[in-house]
């Protein structure tokens, strides 16, 4: 039996323990070279999902009130932090687990406004007929990315209604060279391969009619594909030499209704953008040349303007060091609340007793300040979207 699992977004925390990641890049500081902190009433309110050795944890921050809810993850939904990966689809979070004895995937969600849960333990039997790459879904079905038949890369969608567990799969193409991450979005769902000729493309699939309404072919162009602010599918696309080129469509029509070139030097993922575009503004996560204590950091392109700014994350981060010498941090995990417009940094304590995990969560403004630390009894692994 053969397993392809290729999980970006559910950062386990042995990987945080063994290696050093995070976010970093140069900006806005003070004349001591840190960022001070910001002086308001109120610190920002959060959602965060993290891990300790043995539970998956929830931890809703009210900042007004300053106060935190710590939520038991792994009790009720029985998880633990060998889970594959977690989705966020608008209100509901899902994660999926697989048991590598007997290859059955489960599937356990929440909804983060009732706080009802369901869990689908064993749902579905992996077999060597499929070659499963990742797994997505929404509300009433999951839809798997594999190769299949085994030893083949012939790209298929499995369709999984969750009502009584029925599905059919989908050939969408023989022979391609990658799949990426996919997207999901108002009951459709966009699919990111290299087809066997090398040539970028994204399938969309309709999740109500069970059919592939479109399928963008970008050639040499790597995209990486995300919904605006506006409820459209825009694309970074870039072919090497050339300029990174914005370009926007029209989500029920894909009629491309908008094009930028931007003056940004930075490469991203092919398939989902891990980032925001706000009010005509690109808020992403600017990568560092190495070596450099971070590895990634908060950044924020005007595309009317072309005016660029990056967050000193590791000004940030020293300065918090400091408070906790002789301890140092390492980042676990970034985010953005677009309701409050700050962004989130979540690090781990790293120290000499290894027996026990600590962390916590640093908020900053668009412009670099430092406006709370609030500490966790956890590793952060993934803010919630607002």
């Amino acid at each position: 039996m053969r397993i392809l699992i290729v999980y970006k977004k559910a950062v386990k925390l042995r990987q945080w323990i063994l290696c050093l990641l995070g976010w970093l890049t140069v900006a806005c500081t003070s004349d001591d070279g840190t960022a001070p902190i910001d002086d308001q009433n109120t610190t920002p309110d959060f959602r965060v999902i993290g891990e300790d050795f043995d539970t998956v944890y929830q931890y809703n921050y009210e900042g007004e009130a300053e106060v935190g809810e710590l939520v038991n993850l792994s009790d009720a939904l029985n998880i633990d932090p060998n889970y594959l990966t977690l989705r966020q689809i608008d209100g509901l979070i899902s994660f999926f687990s697989l048991s590598f004895v007997d290859g059955m995937f489960s599937l356990a969600q929440k909804n983060l406004e009732t706080t009802n849960t369901m869990v689908y333990e064993d749902f579905y039997a992996n077999t060597s007929s499929r070659s499963i790459v990742w797994g997505t879904n929404d509300g009433a079905n999951v839809f798997f990315g594999y190769y299949g038949p085994f030893g083949s890369t012939n790209l298929s969608l499995h369709d999984i209604d969750l009502s009584d567990l029925s599905g059919q799969d989908l050939l969408l193409e023989f022979g391609i060279q990658d799949l990426y991450e996919p997207l999901y979005f108002n009951e459709k769902l966009f699919i990111t391969y290299k087809d066997g000729g090398s040539k970028y493309k994204v399938v969309v699939y309709d999740t109500q009619t069970q059919l592939i309404v479109w399928t963008l072919d970008f050639g040499d162009f790597t995209p990486s594909i995300f919904i605006d602010d506006g409820g459209n599918l825009s694309v970074l696309k870039k072919r090497a030499g050339e300029d990174l080129i914005l370009e926007t469509y029209d989500f029920d029509t894909l009629r491309c209704i908008n094009k930028h070139t931007l003056q940004l030097d930075q490469i991203f993922d092919s398939g989902v953008f891990d980032g925001f575009f706000v009010n005509g503004e690109l808020l992403y996560w600017a990568t560092y040349v190495q070596p450099a204590p971070i590895a990634y950091g908060p950044a924020i392109y005007d595309v009317a303007t072309g005016q660029h700014q990056q967050v000193d994350l590791i000004g940030i981060v020293e300065q918090v060091q400091q408070d906790l010498n002789p301890d140092s941090i390492e980042i676990t995990a970034q985010g953005y609340s677009v309701s409050q417009s700050i962004f989130l940094v979540g690090y781990t304590v790293r120290s000499a007793l290894q027996n026990s995990v600590s962390g916590g969560v640093l908020t900053l403004s668009k412009t670099g300040e430092l406006l709370s630390n609030v500490e966790v009894p956890f590793a952060p692994t993934y803010f919630i979207r607002d």
